[in-house]
C-alpha cells in the first residue's frame, strides 16, 4: 500500500470516528433532556396504578388527599409541567456496553450538557447549592452533582437510568452498620422507626427502598437502585420477597395515611436489594421516597437509535419513541 493511500485511510477513519462521536453525543444530550422531561412531568404507569390502588383503600381525608394527588398527576401530564415543584437532585446510573463507540468522558459530558439544557428548557427547578459558597449554581450541575454510578456490561448498548430525588423525603433517609446476625431484624426496626418518625412529613403514600449488605456505601447505593425496579416486582429471592411484603404490612399498621392524614395506606411499596457482606458487619440503608417516585430509563445504540423503558405494574418493556 502506498504512503498516500495509508494516510488517506487514516484520515477517513479518524473523520468517521469524529462524526460518530459528535452524533452519538448529540443523541445522548437530546434524549437526556427528553428523559428528564418525562421523569419530572409524568408519573410512570406502575406508580400511577399503585396510587390508584391506595385511593381504593382510603377513606375520609386520606381519600380526599389521594384524589388531589391523582388530579395533580393528570394536570401535570396534560400541561407538561413538573408533577412537583421540587424537581429534586438528579442521580444517574450509567451501564456502558464494552463495545459502545463512545468514551466514558464523552458520555459524561453529553449527559451533563443534557441536564444543564434541560434545566433551562423543561424547565427544572435549580436545586444544586455549592457547599462551600452557599450559592445555587442555577444549572443543576455542581460538585459531584448529578451523582453518577457507572458500570460496564458486555455488548454495545448504553443504558441510562435517572432518578429525581426530592428534598422532603430525602431528609428521612437513614443508614447504619450492624452485625449480620441481626441485620434483618435491625433493618425492619430502622425502616419502621424512620416511617413512624418522618413519614408524615415525607408526602405519603411512600415508596421505600432498602439496601442490605456490603459496606454502608454499598447499602445506600443499592437502596436507591431498588427504587428503579418496577413497583410490585418482588425480589428474586423468596425469603427477601416475603420480607418486602411483611414490611409493607407492618408499615401500614402505623396508619399515618396519605399526606399524614390517616384513612389509608402509608406505604405503597417496599423494595429491597441485597449484597454479600463481611463476616463481622453489614450495611443497612433505608431510602424514603414520596408518592412522586420519579425515575426513568433510556437505551442508546451505536446507530443513534434509542429506546425508553415503559414501566408497568410488576414489569415493563423497552419501546422505541
Amino acid at each position: 500500500m502506498s504512503t498516500f493511500m495509508a494516510d488517506l485511510i487514516l484520515v477517513t477513519s479518524n473523520n468517521f470516528s469524529w462524526v460518530v462521536t459528535v452524533h452519538l453525543a448529540k443523541v445522548i444530550e437530546k434524549n437526556i433532556i427528553r428523559l428528564l422531561k418525562q421523569v419530572t412531568t409524568s408519573i410512570a404507569d406502575d406508580v400511577a396504578e399503585s396510587l390508584v390502588a391506595v385511593r381504593r383503600k382510603s377513606e375520609g381525608l386520606g381519600a380526599e388527599l389521594m384524589d388531589a394527588i391523582l388530579e395533580n398527576i393528570r394536570l401535570a401530564k396534560e400541561t407538561g409541567r413538573a408533577v412537583c415543584q421540587d424537581t429534586g437532585l438528579l442521580m444517574i446510573k450509567l451501564v456502558i456496553g464494552s463495545d459502545f463507540p463512545l468514551r466514558v468522558n464523552e458520555i459524561l459530558k453529553a449527559v451533563v450538557r443534557g441536564v444543564s439544557e434541560g434545566t433551562k428548557g423543561i424547565p427544572l427547578r435549580p436545586n444544586v447549592v455549592d457547599l462551600v459558597s452557599g450559592k445555587n449554581t442555577g444549572t443543576n450541575i455542581g460538585e459531584r452533582s448529578p451523582w453518577f454510578s457507572i458500570g460496564v456490561a458486555e455488548g454495545e448498548v448504553l443504558e441510562v437510568s435517572v432518578m429525581a430525588k426530592g428534598g422532603g423525603s430525602e431528609v428521612a433517609c437513614r443508614a447504619l452498620s450492624t452485625p449480620p446476625s441481626i441485620g434483618f431484624k435491625i433493618a425492619a426496626e430502622l425502616a419502621i422507626d424512620v416511617i413512624a418518625e418522618h413519614g408524615f412529613n415525607s408526602c405519603p403514600p411512600l415508596f421505600i427502598g432498602i439496601g442490605l449488605g456490603g459496606t454502608l456505601a454499598t447499602a445506600a447505593e443499592i437502596a436507591y437502585e431498588s427504587l428503579l425496579r418496577p413497583v410490585g416486582l418482588r425480589h428474586w429471592s423468596s425469603r427477601v420477597s416475603e420480607y418486602e411484603e411483611y414490611l409493607i404490612e407492618l408499615a401500614n399498621k402505623l396508619d399515618i395515611g396519605p399526606g399524614g392524614l390517616g384513612g389509608g395506606p402509608t406505604v405503597a411499596d417496599v423494595h429491597i436489594e441485597t449484597a454479600a457482606h463481611h463476616p463481622a458487619c453489614m450495611g443497612i440503608a433505608v431510602v424514603v421516597n414520596c408518592w412522586a417516585l420519579r425515575r426513568g430509563k433510556l437505551r442508546v445504540f451505536p446507530d443513534g437509535s434509542v429506546e425508553f423503558f415503559r414501566y408497568r405494574l410488576g414489569g415493563g418493556e423497552w419501546v422505541r419513541p
